[in-house]
């Protein structure tokens, strides 16, 4: 979308985001998401100022993506805990299982087997960490 803006005007841009810990904004390459003022306390929407307008802006909102997290065990003394259900693009995630022993189980993220990169931190305990999701 273009607008056309005299110049020194001021022009408000508002943003809804339902999650702005993840989302920036982009003014002519610089990041300005510190810019950004939330209208209320409760409200999805925040302003972002552009004062005295000299130049062309060229403005994009970067949404970071978010991937769900599930696990299920089909051994029955196996238990499984995520550090998280929902990762960002570029995280980590931790995955721990308390079980008697990894000798007789196969772990596959996506098909691909990792059970290799599970390494015991107690005596039933045993973790792994999944990174730059």
């Amino acid at each position: 979308m273009h607008r056309v803006i005299r110049a020194n005007d001021t022009y408000n841009l508002t943003i809804y985001t339902t999650d702005i810990a993840h989302t920036e904004l982009i003014d002519n390459n610089v990041n300005k998401t510190s810019s950004l003022t939330r209208l209320s306390p409760n409200a999805n929407a925040y302003i972002y100022t552009i004062d005295s307008v000299a130049r062309n802006h060229t403005i994009k909102i970067v949404e970071t993506l978010n991937f769900a997290v599930s696990a299920e065990s089909l051994v029955e003394d196996v238990t499984i805990t995520l550090s998280s259900e929902k990762v960002y693009e570029g995280d980590s995630f931790t995955i721990t299982l308390s079980t008697s022993s990894l000798d007789s189980i196969y772990i596959r993220d996506n098909g691909t087997n990792i059970t290799s990169s599970f390494s015991r931190i107690s005596s039933n305990t045993y973790r792994a960490t999944i990174s730059n999701v």
